[in-house]
């Protein structure tokens, strides 16, 4: 169920805190955040700065665009396929107390 945005409870949400950062090619400050999905009510959009984008759910395939020299990239490029993977700890069985 969808309830109307003077409805949600906005307690726990937290502003936006991300450093701007630099253009890695041409090191302008002049940077653009786009933040993939919807915010769930108007505070989150309210509180972003004007650098900060909400582009919805179609991702764009970066996250950060430079307003001076037109630059696109991903700041935390995901994992690719072809790196191999650290393995996860192994799980050792616990004992089973049997009841008696």
């Amino acid at each position: 169920m969808m309830l109307p945005p003077d409805e949600f409870d906005h307690a726990d949400f937290k502003p936006y805190h991300v450093p701007r950062g630099t253009c890695p090619r041409c090191g302008s400050n002049d940077i653009r955040h786009l933040i993939i999905g919807l915010p769930a009510g108007p505070e989150p959009v309210n509180s972003t700065p004007e650098w900060v984008d909400w582009v919805g759910c179609a991702h764009p395939g970066h996250d950060r665009e430079c307003n001076h020299c037109e630059f696109q990239w991903t700041e935390n490029p995901p994992v690719s396929v072809d790196q191999p993977q650290p393995r996860p700890a192994s799980r050792v069985p616990l004992k089973r107390r049997i009841p008696r």
